[in-house]
């Protein structure tokens, strides 16, 4: 709510983990449609379903994109904020 109030273009959620896992593996990039997808099989459950759709709300509203991710050193914001690393939730994939 406070990143589309501000009109940001991004929104960050640093966590303890590094991003959205996939059999240990982090996924790169989600849409609403693979997270819908990945919400049903399971592959994202628990603590982190309120963190995406969350970032799909804001996504939504105007936030271009949205990235999940760990911080644990000086740089990981830069990689995060560069698609480096974390996940990548934008409107649409295509």
């Amino acid at each position: 709510a406070l990143a589309v109030a501000l009109e940001a273009d991004t929104l960050v959620y640093i966590s303890d983990i590094r991003g959205v896992l996939k059999n240990g593996n982090v996924l790169p990039r989600l849409d609403e449609e693979k997270i819908v997808q990945e919400i049903q099989s399971g592959v994202i459950a628990g603590g982190m379903v309120p963190k995406v759709r969350n970032a799909l709300e804001a996504v939504a509203s105007g936030c271009k994109k949205v990235v999940i991710g760990g911080y644990t050193s000086g740089g990981d914001l830069t990689l995060l904020l560069e698609g480096r690393s974390g996940t990548t939730i934008e409107e649409d994939l295509d």
